[in-house]
């Protein structure tokens, strides 16, 4: 079956398959984010913004915005480089008020290849942590810090 359109929305049917695509681009300290998805008959349709909303559940939801007050990661403290890189990668966060963090790097198909920081940050203390990219497969990786409800990301490309 296909998507059937109402009242001018594209409605998506229950059971199928669809390929949405997310691409993220870094422009320093403004990031873009853009989703589109391909209807079956190949047609590409960008999603607005609008009506993109980030899931959490009501109590989340309440106290995101108390935890996001008291607890800040800010992108210009989340830092990778090389980047690209052909070995290994150094990958440091700070931040501003101590808390929990949680700091991983996952692969394009969205599965966890290692958790580099997991647990409380100090206030103002650097951390430091070197990836080896040895072992794994050229190509693009996912690395997100996650401190008290906001979620960062950047994106590593290891090219040997």
């Amino acid at each position: 079956s296909t998507p059937t359109q109402q009242s001018g929305m594209i409605m998506l049917q229950a059971g199928q398959r669809y390929y949405i695509e997310a691409v993220l681009r870094e422009f320093g300290s403004k990031d873009h984010l853009s989703v589109a998805w391909t209807m079956p008959e190949g047609t590409t349709q960008i999603i607005p913004g609008a009506n993109l909303i980030p899931y959490t559940t009501i109590t989340e939801t309440s106290t995101l915005a108390m935890k996001q007050s008291a607890f800040e990661v800010s992108s210009n403290t989340f830092t990778a480089s090389p980047n690209p890189f052909t070995e290994k990668v150094n990958i440091g966060f700070s931040v501003e008020n101590e808390g929990d963090v949680s700091l991983e790097l996952f692969n394009m198909q969205g599965q966890l290849v290692k958790t580099l920081h997991a647990g409380k940050a100090e206030a103002g203390r650097a951390y430091q942590y070197e990836f080896d990219g040895n072992k794994y497969a050229n190509g693009v990786y996912i690395c997100r810090i996650t401190a008290a409800g906001k979620t960062t990301v950047k994106r590593l490309v290891l090219n040997r």
